[in-house]
């Protein structure tokens, strides 16, 4: 069973966002895929109930009987987690990458495959773009993915959906935004 957490300390960059649709690449692929919903404010867990998701969501880890487990951790700095793969989204913001420094230092003893993702980036601005850049010249900003401020996420989870949903392949970008999660995935 291979355990994929995504985590970072700061509330509010996303992880339930991506969780919830790496979870739903990982199904499309045709594994077996739980996400477990770790968050007190159980976001994954509100969306589950609206019937559309086509893989469990629980609140704890399972121990076995599924390819793939994807843990949405909780805002906090505990300890870091502890899987064989870390997704860390991050805004590409100063204070945001600041905060994010610590979080992936901590994560370097791990032996985990870290990922890190700048997520809900707008490189049209300006002030994104010139963070990202200083930021992927630090050796723990190497090689990161983008997820771009899109519409089609946001319009997902409003439906209780994911971007993997067949409901949404009309949406505009939806192709552009599933490429973006498959590239989380190929790190």
């Amino acid at each position: 069973m291979l355990k994929i957490s995504v985590w970072n300390p700061k509330g509010g960059v996303g992880k339930s966002t991506i969780a919830m649709n790496v979870a739903a690449a990982i199904h499309a692929k045709g594994k077996s895929v739980v996400l477990a919903d770790l968050d007190p404010q159980g976001s994954a867990l509100a969306i589950a109930k609206d019937g559309n998701l086509p893989f469990e969501v629980v609140d704890e880890i399972p121990r076995n009987g599924v390819d793939v487990v994807i843990i949405d951790h909780p805002p906090g700095f505990d300890e870091p987690p502890h899987a064989q793969a870390v997704i860390f989204p991050v805004r590409p913001a100063r204070l945001d990458m600041q905060a994010g420094i610590r979080a992936l230092r901590s994560l370097e003893a791990s032996g985990a495959k870290v990922v890190v993702v700048f997520n809900d980036a707008k490189k049209q601005h300006k002030v994104e773009r010139v963070t990202m850049q200083k930021a992927v010249k630090m050796e723990l900003f190497s090689e990161p993915r983008t997820v771009k401020s899109r519409t089609v996420y946001r319009v997902a989870m409003d439906q209780g959906r994911t971007i993997f949903d067949p409901a949404l392949n009309g949406i505009y970008a939806v192709q552009d935004a599933r490429l973006e999660i498959q590239n989380i995935l190929k790190k």
